[in-house]
């Protein structure tokens, strides 16, 4: 990794003490991202790895092992024979599917499997990341992005922050999601108000202290933020926004991360990076649908139905027509504020009738008083002898002139 990369990750991320504040241990003391996954990682993006190399680690690890023969043996290959060995895996699916796979089981057997609770469920969140990371390699095959498998480790990673803070934040997010207000506020701004950070900074923190690659950590980073002026090269800028509206599309259809209908919101900057007509959304979502349906057995979860996705639909659309009639209103509310701002000094430009000082003095303050309403006004001014002297017009009447000592 270039040291400008390096430089501009730093600049994003937080510090490691101001993480270290909203976790009840030490980040040392975190469990450190699973060795096998990270040698998958960095031998596949090896040209001198071999066949060989990645059986053997593959064969190291039950989890990765049995993921790998089992989509090696999917109805997608539609073959004649069953695979029964790591290497017919590895020559069937090629090097980049093994490493996301590898990652994929690596991240659930972590990270999800043990935990689930009231409002945070675990296998909720996991299908969101799956279907995500799905999304993600399918709107990069549409708009040219070079590397699909490394969008689908992005979208795998875009939440990993939450369940890091769920395991171990001072404040889990299951508490977090337990004192959220009956309201249509977006997450991340409510996480950072209640847990002190967004888990977009803290799973971005995480994946560069675990040597992920410096794209996949930019955009953990900026999936909810803008980033317009960071000048990112336009490789990252795109990558960003891939993950950003994937993340954004499956909120929408009802699949977010909890279960809560929240109104997902894009960054502005992501329309000009990518050409939404020339994107087939339907076509990728519908594809994204039948790549989770059909891992949803090995993962012991079930994707929604038609009827609920529909469902979800229809709520997310009711939070999104309440939102645009209370801003409608609000806006309409500020119109005339500031129709009301440039009536203001109307008074003011009334020609005074005197040249004398004070009662120009008198004249302004009442004449401020009728267009700002405020019901104490003062005024200070210097003498030619240098000192301070007010002038003050309270309830309607001019104190005179008093020198301040």
């Amino acid at each position: 990794m270039q040291t400008k990369e390096l430089l501009k990750i730093d600049r994003l991320l937080p510090s490691g003490s101001e993480v270290g504040k909203l976790l009840k241990q030490g980040i040392k003391d975190l469990p450190t991202f699973p060795i096998v996954a990270l040698k998958l990682l960095k031998l596949t993006n090896d040209e001198h790895t071999t066949i060989a190399d990645l059986e053997k680690i593959i064969e190291t690890d039950p989890s990765i092992m049995t993921r790998v023969l089992k989509m090696a043996n999917s109805p997608v290959y539609a073959l004649r024979h069953s695979v029964s060995s790591v290497r017919q895996a590895i020559l069937l699916l090629g090097f980049s599917t093994i490493r996301s796979l590898a990652l994929e089981v690596t991240i659930y057997d972590q990270f999800v499997l043990y935990s689930r609770h009231s409002k945070f469920d675990h296998l909720f969140y996991w299908r969101h990341c799956l279907s995500v990371a799905y999304l993600c390699k399918y709107i990069a095959m549409e708009v040219g992005y070079p590397d699909l498998e490394e969008a689908y480790i992005a979208g795998l990673l875009h939440d990993i922050g939450k369940i890091i803070l769920d395991s171990h934040g001072r404040i889990t997010y299951n508490n977090f999601l337990d004192a959220q207000p009956d309201s249509n506020g977006v997450l991340i701004e409510e996480e950072r108000k209640i847990i002190g950070m967004g888990h977009n900074d803290i799973g971005a923190f995480f994946c560069h202290t675990w040597g992920f690659p410096t794209d996949v950590t930019l955009a953990v980073s900026l999936h909810h933020r803008r980033f317009g002026h960071l000048n990112l090269k336009p490789r990252e800028s795109l990558f960003v926004s891939i993950v950003s509206l994937s993340n954004f599309i499956t909120w929408s259809q009802g699949l977010g991360s909890v279960n809560l209908i929240r109104n997902p919101i894009l960054q502005p900057e992501i329309e000009d990076i990518i050409n939404f007509d020339k994107v087939d959304i339907f076509t990728l979502i519908n594809k994204m649908e039948a790549e989770v349906k059909s891992i949803a057995g090995f993962y012991d979860f079930t994707f929604p139905s038609p009827k609920r996705i529909h469902e979800n639909l229809l709520l997310a659309n009711i939070n999104i027509s309440k939102m645009n009639t209370k801003y409608f209103y609000l806006c309409e509310e500020l119109i005339q504020k500031m129709e009301s701002v440039s009536l203001s000094g109307k008074s003011l430009t009334i020609p005074h009738q005197s040249l004398e000082s004070k009662e120009i003095l008198a004249g302004t303050l009442k004449a401020i008083h009728n267009d700002m309403s405020f019901d104490r006004l003062y005024v200070l001014i210097i003498d030619k002898n240098g000192n301070n002297r007010s002038a003050g017009y309270k309830r309607f009447e001019f104190r005179p002139l008093c020198l301040l000592r």
